[in-house]
């Protein structure tokens, strides 16, 4: 990842050139966040690597929202652009309100299902029984640990999804 975004590599493939980034992809197997999470890379991911499986984690997307507008004035602390890189690469110039936040999600959201087949995940609402069959499913594993709970993070200070902190 830090590869593709101190070469810019992803930016050049959006314009057109896309081997160097494609060969910075080719010896992994799994990517997250950005700028993986840019709908306009699915197409050129998927033209490269055709059997790849995209995921779109969803949530709330007012709790997200609440949750991206604290998260990027605290990083706009330690790095002052931060947040003006974080909204204009949801497609919003300057710091969007509560409900603009939700809404550029939900724009995103919609973006990513239009362009390819994803198997959705809400993790603050998965259930291991209804996961696992779910993701194993897709991924056409041949085992699949059933036996497992749901992969969760809880941020610092336990707060889940919904729930105060």
């Amino acid at each position: 990842k830090a590869r593709v975004l101190d070469e810019k590599l992803h930016v050049r493939a959006l314009r057109g050139d896309p081997q160097p980034f494609i060969d910075a992809l080719s010896p992994y197997e799994c990517f997250q966040d950005s700028p993986f999470t840019d709908p306009e890379l699915i197409p050129v991911i998927a033209r490269h690597f055709p059997d790849a499986k995209f995921v779109l984690t969803t949530r709330s997307p007012d709790v997200w929202a609440a949750s991206s507008l604290r998260w990027t004035q605290l990083r706009s602390r330690a790095y002052a652009p931060y947040a003006d890189h974080f909204w204009a690469a949801m497609g919003f110039r300057g710091t969007p309100s509560r409900d603009e936040a939700a809404g550029l999600l939900a724009k995103h959201d919609a973006r990513v299902r239009a362009l390819t087949d994803v198997l959705e995940l809400d993790f603050s609402t998965e259930k291991s029984e209804t996961f696992w069959p779910k993701v194993c499913a897709f991924v056409h594993a041949s085992r699949c640990p059933l036996d497992q709970p749901v992969p969760r993070v809880v941020p610092k200070g336990g707060a889940r999804d919904g729930q105060p902190s």
